[in-house]
């Protein structure tokens, strides 16, 4: 890897006998069946602040198709390369890349410093913890959006106890909305209650001329609840399919202008007192 120091002191030479030290991050491998040359392409995944992120799959198109995972260092090698044209791209889990991925080209030696910044989006309740003092009492839970970055548009569905509680207002812009703070209309797309089987759906989406998508921390809903009985029960997240919880991350490469990701969640609770 880049950083790797290769320690070699005392290594015998025997007549006839070839040694081949193939360090990825340093030199390409000759192949030893075709005669061939080959080479690696070798980088490190970093978060916002410089950290290293492990387990970052890292795919390869082009004139070989392969993947690897970024190691405890956030470094990652892909090698046995031809010379060629190739794209590299990395993915996570609710994982938003900068860049999103690179062409590179192999040319007679192996290519370093291909690297990658993760922004790991996710989504949360605030307060995660909810209370409400009294039966038909009521309470605001947001439902926030942390470390965004090209956020166009989401939905998802958050499943509550109908027993326990009701839903009576959704809001989906203001001061410390997400798409408000950066200047973008507030579509509603879907605003969906249903109190007999404890499940709300909301869909927003964010649009200005030139719009690129929304970056930082901001609210993407508040969901108001009000209480029908004493005790405790779930906010969760739920994810049961496709249409349950995605992200639209602003893309220009692809052909609707965006691509979909499912984010990571934190669910929450809610008591009555």
């Amino acid at each position: 890897m880049k950083y790797m120091r290769l320690f070699l002191d005392h290594i015998p030479f025997m007549a006839g006998v070839a040694l081949l030290v193939c360090a990825a991050a340093i030199v390409g491998c000759s192949s030893s069946t075709s005669g061939e040359d080959t080479y690696a392409i070798t980088g490190k995944i970093t978060d916002s602040a410089g950290n290293p992120v492990s387990g970052v799959t890292v795919s390869l198109t082009g004139e070989a198709t392969k993947s690897t995972t970024s190691d405890a260092n956030g470094l990652y090698s892909i090698s046995g390369l031809s010379d060629g044209n190739y794209v590299v791209t990395p993915s996570k889990s609710g994982g938003v890349f900068t860049p999103s991925s690179r062409s590179v080209l192999v040319n007679g030696d192996g290519v370093m410093d291909i690297n990658f910044t993760i922004s790991v989006f996710i989504l949360k309740l605030n307060p995660v913890s909810a209370s409400i003092n009294g039966v038909g009492g009521s309470t605001q839970v947001a439902v926030v959006a942390e470390m965004a970055a090209g956020v166009i548009s989401a939905r998802f569905t958050i499943a509550f106890d109908p027993t326990l509680v009701q839903v009576t207002t959704i809001k989906t812009s203001g001061s410390g909305y997400l798409f408000t703070d950066d200047g973008a209309n507030v579509i509603p797309g879907e605003a969906s209650i249903d109190n007999t089987n404890g499940k709300v759906i909301i869909g927003v989406l964010g649009q200005k001329q030139g719009f690129t998508g929304a970056n930082g921390d901001g609210i993407l809903a508040t969901i108001t609840f009000t209480s029908k009985r004493t005790g405790s029960g779930t906010l969760v997240f739920v994810n049961d399919n496709e249409l349950d919880l995605y992200i639209g991350i602003y893309d220009e490469n692809a052909a609707s202008g965006f691509k979909e990701m499912t984010a990571p969640t934190q669910n929450g609770t809610i008591t009555v007192q």
